[in-house]
């Protein structure tokens, strides 16, 4: 018995010799195949601004490569999985596991990461001639919000936080 470590042709050679029998040597091929390895990937957390989680799951355990449009990521099969930022768009993730030794160590899947919800509020103090309209803003996503009046009229108002801005 032999254990071999390697997958693919082998030569066996079976030799007998001794002083009643004539000396002779036996040769035989062998191909040993390699190990089957299947590989999954599974996505999860698709809306922005939430992070997206790329799990794998395969029969062999290790460090596997994530290629997401460019972008390499590792993580450990059957493992929590891999945290990532990513922004609304359409996306291709590849995934490898380097070994000689196993077919299928390649497998991929296409997701999306949806559009997030920005949930702007408007309040309006109550407004008596000659004073200003005043325009509280909330809103999830920082940002410059524009607010017109009349459709004639606006003014920029900076969000900085999800709190009430003037």
């Amino acid at each position: 018995t032999y254990t071999t470590k390697t997958a693919g042709k082998h030569t066996i050679d079976v030799t007998y010799k001794d002083e009643i029998f004539d000396p002779e040597t036996v040769t035989l091929t062998v191909v040993v195949n390699k190990k089957q390895n299947n590989i999954k990937v599974e996505v999860d957390g698709s809306t922005y601004p939430e992070n997206v989680t790329v799990k794998v799951t395969a029969d062999v355990e290790g460090e596997y490569t994530i290629d997401i449009n460019g972008s390499t990521y590792t993580v450990t099969a059957n493992g929590e999985g891999k945290s990532v930022k990513l922004s609304a768009g359409s996306y291709y993730a590849n995934v490898t596991y380097s070994d000689d030794e196993y077919d299928g160590i390649t497998t991929n899947a296409t997701f999306t990461v949806e559009k997030g919800t920005n949930n702007i509020k408007v309040e309006v103090s109550n407004v008596e001639l000659p004073n200003k309209v005043i325009a509280y803003i909330t809103a999830d996503v920082v940002g410059t919000y524009r607010i017109y009046f009349d459709d004639d009229n606006y003014v920029d108002v900076d969000v900085k936080s999800n709190e009430k801005t003037a």
